[in-house]
């Protein structure tokens, strides 16, 4: 038939006698009468189903045809996704090449989740580290850990690089995902190095280099990579469900019409000391909180507050030389109105990770309040005036938090794993607005203009209020 070259349902009435049915057909078939109808997926015909009639001739009605039409549209669309479901599932069995570059504290816990992940998708992993002095001591034989699971593991030389190595061996590979765990202040050159081996690289936020710098080198690099530029927040359960939940309830759409003020507390028990003291919670947490936000609003659509934007604090013992703790006051458009956003980062403080969108305050009683608590792994309901908060548990105790695992395999497991704030042009904007943060932070902490805490507690910004002015 020609139903393909023109989708139309086709009523035969005498099979036998229509030339447009071939005798073999229905001869084999031992059909009378028949009804071809096209089927058809986003406006793409892609088969056809026929109803056919073998012990009488049939002289089928408008109705019984359009009965039949609203069948054949539902059959398209399952087969399409049936195909679709095919060919990921061909793409997830194939073999693919996992790069590993960095194998400190982030890069062992990185290849512990691959370890997991092996036993669901088809992959080898590659460990590159780079050979500094007493970095074979300090990995006391975890290379042959490595290789003893299979994988293979290169140390990175100016007499051997890594990057020759790995180019004789992926020579014949289908696709490679590259995982750069170095330090941040490294990401980009890495980037540089390994972009021409790679399918698809994920950089861990922070970025670590200037906006313009990572601008300059995506403008000049040859296309077909994707670059994700990953925060493990974004994975966490509670995030993902906040995301859902915005999307699906409406309950919790309907209170966002109201919703006056949201904050995000990003705040750990374990005190700020080593290397990661002298870059600074700006840099270390901000973008875990941009990540939730983004849910919410566009980075770049967040204004700093005029008076007092950024509140800096140390705790005691603190001999970084930036801040262990910082608090960003500010806002963001949202409906026509402007919606209150405070950021509080912190560590050597009290533990505690959620993010609370709070109404307008009643005459009497509370807020309206919704909570997601990441910590504890609930979402708290606090929309309705009259009752208590409905608390929903997301993740049950003793069920880890598994964000980090769940975000190496979205990289594995999606075809274009770049999507919304995890595409490098997003997190390049995050990135600036962090950046803006540090500059304004260095101005305060120059002129010691910083509220100290115990550990364990917060700093009383309330009680000792240090402005820093936003300099246009």
């Amino acid at each position: 038939f020609d139903l393909l070259e023109k989708p139309e349902p086709l009523v035969i009435e005498d099979a036998g006698a229509n030339e447009r049915v071939p005798h073999a057909y229905v001869k084999t078939f031992g059909v009378r009468s028949l009804l071809a109808l096209p089927l058809i997926a986003d406006d793409q015909p892609i088969g056809a189903a026929i109803l056919a009639e073998r012990d009488r001739m049939h002289a089928y009605s408008p109705e019984e045809v359009q009965r039949a039409q609203g069948l054949a549209l539902q059959a398209a669309v399952a087969i399409k996704n049936a195909r679709l479901h095919a060919l990921a599932e061909e793409e997830r069995h194939l073999q693919k090449d996992f790069v590993l570059i960095g194998f400190g504290q982030w890069g062992q816990k990185a290849y512990q989740h691959l370890l997991t992940l092996k036993q669901f998708f088809n992959f080898r992993t590659l460990v590159i580290e780079h050979e500094a002095p007493g970095a074979r001591e300090r990995l006391a034989g975890k290379d042959e850990e490595v290789r003893q699971h299979g994988d293979a593991f290169y140390w990175d030389s100016p007499s051997e690089p890594a990057h020759d190595q790995l180019e004789r061996e992926l020579e014949s590979s289908s696709y490679v995902i590259t995982y750069i765990a170095t330090p941040a202040a490294t990401h980009l050159a890495t980037l540089q190095a390994y972009y021409d081996l790679s399918d698809v690289v994920l950089i861990e936020k922070p970025l670590g280099s200037p906006p313009e710098a990572y601008r300059e080198f995506l403008d000049t690099a040859p296309g077909g990579v994707e670059i994700v530029a990953a925060d493990h927040y974004y994975f966490k359960l509670e995030v993902r469900l906040l995301q859902m939940l915005l999307a699906e309830e409406r309950t919790l759409r309907a209170f966002l019409d109201s919703v006056e003020e949201i904050r995000i507390e990003i705040l750990e028990e374990q005190a700020l000391t080593g290397a990661a003291a002298d870059i600074g919670v700006i840099a270390d947490l901000i973008p875990h909180a941009f990540a939730i936000i983004s849910l919410l609003t566009p980075i770049d659509r967040i204004e700093l507050d005029a008076m007092s934007p950024l509140m800096l604090g140390k705790h005691e013992g603190f001999t970084g030389l930036r801040e262990s703790y910082a608090r960003v006051n500010s806002s963001f458009p949202y409906h026509g109105r402007s919606v209150r956003l405070v950021i509080d980062v912190g560590k050597g403080a009290e533990n505690a990770k959620w993010i609370r969108l709070s109404g307008e305050r009643r005459a009497a009683g509370r807020s309206p309040s919704y909570k997601f608590d990441f910590g504890r792994g609930e979402a708290i309901d606090g929309t309705q005036a009259t009752v208590r908060g409905a608390i929903r548990r997301i993740r049950e105790p003793g069920v880890p938090d598994n964000a980090h695992l769940n975000m190496l395999r979205h990289v594995i497991e999606k075809r274009h794993p770049a999507v919304g704030i995890l595409s490098i042009r997003e997190a390049i904007r995050a990135n600036q607005r962090v950046r803006d943060l540090e500059a304004l932070a260095t101005e305060l902490l120059a002129r010691n203009d910083w509220t100290n805490y115990a550990v364990g507690t917060r700093p009383a910004f309330e009680a000792a209020q240090h402005p820093a002015v936003v300099h246009p």
